[in-house]
């Protein structure tokens, strides 16, 4: 039997062997793979969508899909727990950006957390 692509971009779950007709020859369909997991461990971070080039019969790996057809990449903020703040071995610096009132200078912030959380 013949095997045609009938879409340019499916989604992976939409995929069986040889279940497309249509008007175009089985060259290459762009699939989307699930969400990436958190680029973070914690707080907010970014997951992305990969894209695979595949054959429309046989569900392997092409190198047939036009460029001008790729489908704009995904991505999304994701958000995990809270992260855990801590001033660690920072503690008399932290006592000093406290005392100087530098906890808005952007790496106190980050570094000094604990510290700076309490001095409001």
């Amino acid at each position: 039997s013949n095997c045609y692509a009938h879409s340019l971009s499916v989604k992976p779950e939409t995929l069986s062997k040889c279940n497309y007709t249509g008007p175009l020859p089985p060259k290459g369909v762009w699939v989307t793979s699930k969400w990436s997991p958190c680029s973070r461990q914690c707080g907010w971070g970014s997951q992305t969508k990969g894209l695979t080039c595949i054959n429309a019969c046989t569900l392997e790996r092409s190198n047939k899909c036009t460029r001008n057809h790729r489908p704009p990449p995904e991505r999304r903020e994701c958000y995990k727990k809270p992260c855990t703040c801590r001033d660690g071995r920072k503690r008399k610096y932290c006592d000093t950006v406290v005392k100087k009132r530098r906890c808005n200078v952007k790496p106190n912030k980050r570094v000094c957390c604990e510290s700076c959380k309490t001095s409001v």
